[in-house]
């Protein structure tokens, strides 16, 4: 990132630590001070990592208060002119902008940066204290609170290192993540310790501590704008610049799949560069054997768009020690079990990007999530006899899903379409037989192998109970499940390890597609436009298949891989569990039973379900986070 007047102090190391406040700073107690990998501000101390690699942080104070700012500011140019700055006056820093931001909008001013991004201001008027992370929850922010103290930083074991912070593990946490549910996004897996959600502000001051959402573009009770047909034409807009945005900090590289998400990006960064705003962006990509072999298509992309493309192939990083055991051997880093099986594989990737000169590295993220129809819009069209439309969504998911008919049909008319109707109007008109069913499904989501010290079964079954209580529609299925998308805590989980894993790599991943301003115009485009003459991914497609007439966009199925990870998984898993031996930590906490849970994941293992397969690999891994914790 290019250095600007005030990022940073050559005593700073550019991370962004912990802040301990044992008491309201009095009048007068900011100074300069010296710097010693701590900014002090009375009794409030800003504790410094020694690492220095990623992210870029700055710190601005003045005799009203003081800013942090960690991370990469996307809309920089947008906030300098809405903040009308003097023609002539120094670069402000972004801790700077996000001072003066914080001084015109107070907690609003969140909302008015965009990016991948923690933040926090010390207002010394009010005597308040704000951090929030960016919307996406790209970024990660941990702090702990206790008796008048406060700790924060990206790293959770930043603050674990700090005198007083218990070490112990949140058991109900470890014991939701192996049972596949993620429930609350502010817990994480250890006690005492909180996260900050995605587009979310705390406000600490003397009346107490306020965790709130500062962005909302689909809040419950407001009708929602939906885009027609005529507005679409603003997507392309839209996608530049947000694509422009990720380009301002020098040579990019691109994870170029043969998908629509990354290529639809690299196409407009290539347009870019045509216009002498910049270099032309690198690629990289995974080069996968079977069905998730895309090399053909990546490589026809680089040649019509001029770029340089560079492989890895993915049974390099199968040898010694393997997928599973490389991810494993870093887990202990991480604020949570680790989930990428890959991730050795895109450490080579983003390290080779690094080796070549690139700043960033930009992803297709966010493309699959925001560009798609979820299936339980299936239920909203039952609902609503709307059969015919219906029958174009499964049309639709034959043809561009590489899926076999029957489960294809099954998956969307009936677990998302009348399986969600019956469950509903079966809470409504029967609830005593409802309140049995959920007394059945707590059975199978609590297995016998998970949670066998009591109390914290009791607590497990309890936390299952309220959220399957408190499960019911408010305004539509497909609009209830995309509103939930915006704060599930597997996805922020997903995210954090995602920063870690570019933090090893030494490259930051930037992702156009999760850029707040097109997110928001997505979110309103309905269903039906989504997927406008029966294409998935209409958006993109037709903009595709005219950019790249030859290589059947038109027609192009979305890979699966699925065969390729049964084999990865059982290749990469199986060495991985040997080695393990048991689950021995996980059954010192009271979260498994280790000779029930052992044979499950060997029936796993041999499994040719894909979802057990990747649940084999998810229980070791825990097992192996929870010893690096030890």
């Amino acid at each position: 990132m290019t250095s600007r007047a005030g990022d940073s102090d050559p005593h700073l190391k550019p991370w962004l630590g912990c802040v301990t406040i044992q008491r309201p700073p009095e009048p007068g107690d900011i100074a300069a001070g010296r710097y010693e990998n701590a900014v002090s501000l009375g009794s409030a101390r800003f504790c410094l990592p020694t690492n220095a690699a990623l992210p870029p942080v700055s710190i601005f104070r003045n005799d009203e208060g003081l800013a942090f700012f960690s991370g990469y500011l996307l809309n920089r140019d947008d906030v300098v002119a809405e903040l009308s700055r003097q023609e002539g006056s120094p670069e402000p820093s972004d801790a700077e902008l996000a001072w003066q931001a914080y001084s015109r909008w107070g907690s609003e001013s969140f909302l008015k940066l965009q990016g991948l991004f923690a933040a926090a201001v010390w207002d010394e008027r009010s005597r308040r204290f704000h951090m929030a992370r960016d919307s996406g929850g790209l970024h990660p922010l941990f702090y702990w609170l206790q008796e008048g103290r406060l700790l924060f930083s990206w790293s959770v074991h930043e603050i674990l290192r700090q005198p007083g912070v218990s070490k112990a593990l949140n058991r109900v946490v470890l014991a939701e993540h192996l049972a596949s549910r993620w429930i609350d996004s502010e817990e994480t897996f250890w006690e005492g310790i909180s996260r900050v959600p995605a587009g979310h502000g705390v406000d600490l001051s003397a009346s107490g501590k306020r965790v709130y959402r500062y962005w909302d573009p689909m809040p419950e009770g407001r009708p929602i704008e939906w885009v027609n047909e005529d507005e679409l034409r603003e997507f392309p807009d839209l996608l530049q610049k947000a694509v422009e945005r990720t380009l301002r900090f020098g040579q990019a590289g691109i994870l170029l799949s043969g998908g629509f998400d990354s290529v639809s990006i690299a196409a407009v960064a290539a347009d870019w560069a045509g216009r002498g705003k910049g270099p032309l962006l690198k690629a990289y990509s995974l080069r996968f054997s079977g069905d998730g072999d895309e090399v053909a298509v990546q490589l026809n992309v680089a040649r019509q768009l001029g770029l340089t493309q560079h492989f890895e192939d993915l049974a390099t990083y199968e040898r010694d020690p393997g997928l599973a055991e490389g991810s494993i051997a870093t887990c202990g880093e991480l604020p949570s079990p680790t989930t990428m099986i890959l991730k050795p594989a895109y450490n080579g990737l983003l390290s080779l990007a690094r080796e070549q000169g690139c700043k960033v590295v930009l992803t297709g993220e966010g493309g699959d999530e925001w560009l798609t129809v979820t299936p339980v819009y299936a239920a909203d069209l039952i609902a609503n006899g709307q059969f015919l439309r219906l029958a174009r969504l499964v049309r639709m998911a034959l043809r561009f899903w590489t899926l076999p008919v029957l489960p294809a049909i099954r998956n969307i008319v009936w677990s998302n379409g009348l399986r969600l109707l019956l469950r509903e109007h079966l809470r409504r008109l029967a609830p005593g037989v409802a309140r049995a069913r959920r007394r059945s499904l707590l059975a199978i989501g609590v297995p016998d192998w998970l949670a066998p010290d009591p109390e914290l079964r009791r607590e497990l079954t309890q936390r299952f109970r309220e959220r399957w209580h408190n499960s019911q529609v408010t305004d539509s299925y497909y609009i209830d499940r995309v509103r939930a998308s915006l704060s599930e805590a597997l996805f922020e989980q997903s995210a954090e390890e995602r920063f870690f894993r570019d933090l090893q790599a030494e490259m930051p991943t930037l992702h156009p597609y999760l850029d707040r301003d097109l997110v928001e115009f997505l979110l309103r485009v309905p269903p039906e436009l989504l997927i406008r003459g029966g294409q998935s991914k209409a958006l993109v497609r037709e903009a595709m298949e005219s950019r790249f007439p030859d290589m059947g966009f038109a027609k192009q199925k979305k890979v699966t891989a699925r065969n390729s990870f049964l084999n990865i998984y059982g290749r990469e898993v199986s060495p991985a569990w040997r080695k393990l031996g048991r689950l021995d930590a996980l059954e010192r906490l009271g979260v498994v039973d280790a000779e029930r849970a052992g044979i499950e994941v060997n029936r796993w293992l041999a499994s040719s379900i894909l979802t057990e397969k990747g649940q084999s690999w998810n229980v070791s891994s825990a097992e192996a986070w929870v010893r690096a914790q030890e």
